[in-house]
């Protein structure tokens, strides 16, 4: 099956933004080989230390930390019921990805790929008014979120268009992120309850003692938030780097 990870993809836009010639240690794979998905994921493994530093020439952010700036959580159905708002927030951990399984096909316009986390760290504001486990939770201030062997599953359906004379690809809006695996949630909330020290401790004891009810119940939202933050970083790439820049051996018929 053709395929290509998609931190890969991040690689070959940064090289062939620099020059038309990759560097020797930097191994490039061929649409159409029967081990693509394999040469390319452990070029992703090997190589996404790099991606520590912007390359403002094609809008590409720092991924480590990866400023998140603002985003929300919607409640959920059972135990949160409270919308959890995020402000100023980075995100270490990217760089860490180790894939899995992955596959990039011309053929039905679709980029999917498994990857595993073994940590993610986002620090930044939040605001949160509302309930938890039943408990009131009012607060605003500093906050530590921890999500621990993260294993996600991604469907990215695509789409060409042509912009002066090339073809390039996006992710689409019915782009699909799933979390099938979590292996452990943490949480640090300051200055909960107008900075009362034994309600707030009392509070964030409980949640991470019932991390995984909670993560049901917003399972979804933070499913959302990745497939979107994640979608939104290639497809700023993908706005820069032609199609045919991105892989060898293409048929034309991809480029038509």
């Amino acid at each position: 099956m053709n395929s290509l990870p998609a931190l890969h993809l991040i690689l070959l836009i940064i090289n062939f933004t620099h020059s038309a010639k990759l560097p020797s240690n930097l191994k490039k794979c061929i649409y159409g080989d029967p081990n693509l998905g394999n040469c390319l994921a452990r070029a992703v493994e090997n190589e996404a230390s790099l991606l520590t530093q912007p390359i403002k020439s094609i809008g590409l952010p720092n991924l480590e930390p990866l400023d998140i700036h603002s985003f929300s959580i919607g409640s959920g159905t059972g135990p949160v019921q409270v919308q959890e708002n995020f402000e100023n927030a980075v995100m270490y951990g990217l760089k860490d990805i180790q894939m899995q399984d992955a596959t990039f096909n011309l053929e039905d316009m679709s980029m999917n790929y498994t990857g595993f986390l073994p940590k993610l760290k986002i620090l930044g504001n939040y605001r949160l008014n509302g309930r938890v486990l039943l408990l009131p939770i009012v607060g605003r201030g500093n906050c530590t979120i921890i999500l621990t062997n993260l294993t996600a599953v991604v469907h990215f359906p695509l789409e060409k268009i042509q912009k002066k004379g090339e073809i390039y690809i996006r992710i689409t809006a019915s782009k699909e992120l799933k979390i099938p695996n979590l292996g452990r949630l943490y949480m640090h909330l300051e200055n909960l309850f107008d900075g009362n020290k034994e309600l707030g401790d009392t509070l964030n004891t409980v949640l991470n003692e019932n991390w995984n009810s909670i993560w049901d119940d917003v399972r979804s939202g933070w499913e959302i938030f990745f497939a979107e933050t994640v979608a939104r970083i290639y497809n700023r790439f993908f706005a820069k780097v032609p199609l045919r820049e991105m892989v060898d051996n293409l048929d034309p018929k991809f480029l038509a």
